[in-house]
């Protein structure tokens, strides 16, 4: 038996290996917009309780045996694994008790949240669009994310200048919606982050995205400060 996969302390028929837990993660994931809250939050304090348990194990094995007994390493590879995948369940969790934007059927949306490295949310950060050039496009607007780390783009019908200078409404229903990529900017408005894959958007849908911002910050795109200072969203005033 492998006791990486081994909660210290409990019986054999309670013992759920990290492979098992992540599969039953992704099944939640690919359905979660069938899940009640009430199973989601259910399904979290599983997760937690797990954690609790594997903390204390760790603990007292540690006490027994001292930090670096092979029980001792084993059991906390099963509280890191835990955390990890209890984290994964909370943002399948958030997704599904998020509320998409309403859309109009000429326009489209994008939403979602912003997280760190670890999946905290992060909060401040500038969500806006750019073209395959990288340039600000501040027709479509911006949002910053709030506690959460949640930021939604709206985009409605004759919103554009181009869009109310044109003289036939009916073509520019007609047509697809633009190719956008994401653009993020930190909390501080010093690092852009455009997304390497246009977006997939839809008239009449709200597009979800959850992004997740790299630790190492040499893989955030700086952009020169000429470029920055015309890409960058103007602040919010009060």
């Amino acid at each position: 038996m492998d006791t990486s996969t081994v909660d210290p302390g409990e019986s054999p028929n309670t013992q759920i290996p990290n492979a098992q837990l992540t599969e039953s993660l992704q099944r939640a994931a690919a359905s979660a917009d069938r899940l009640s809250h009430t199973r989601l939050d259910a399904l979290a304090a599983v997760h937690q309780a797990r954690i609790a348990r594997r903390a204390r194990a760790v603990s007292g094995l540690t006490d027994l045996h001292g930090s670096s007994d092979p029980q001792v390493l084993a059991a906390q590879r099963n509280l890191d694994a835990t955390r990890t995948v209890a984290t994964r369940v909370d943002l399948v969790r958030r997704q599904a008790i998020a509320k998409a934007p309403t859309v109009e059927s000429g326009g489209w949306a994008v939403w979602g949240h912003v997280y760190n490295s670890a999946f905290h949310p992060l909060a401040a950060y500038t969500v806006f669009l750019v073209d395959e050039q990288k340039h600000y496009l501040g027709d479509y607007g911006y949002s910053a994310t709030d506690a959460e780390g949640s930021f939604a783009i709206v985009f409605s019908p004759g919103q554009t200048k181009e869009d109310e200078a044109s003289p036939e409404p009916s073509q520019k229903e007609s047509t697809a919606p633009p190719v956008v990529f994401l653009g993020l900017a930190d909390a501080k408005g010093k690092e852009l982050v455009p997304l390497g894959a246009p977006l997939n958007l839809v008239f009449g849908r709200a597009l979800y995205i959850d992004t997740v911002i790299p630790a190492d910050s040499a893989s955030l795109v700086t952009l020169p400060a000429d470029v920055r200072k015309g890409a960058m969203p103007p602040s919010k005033k009060s």
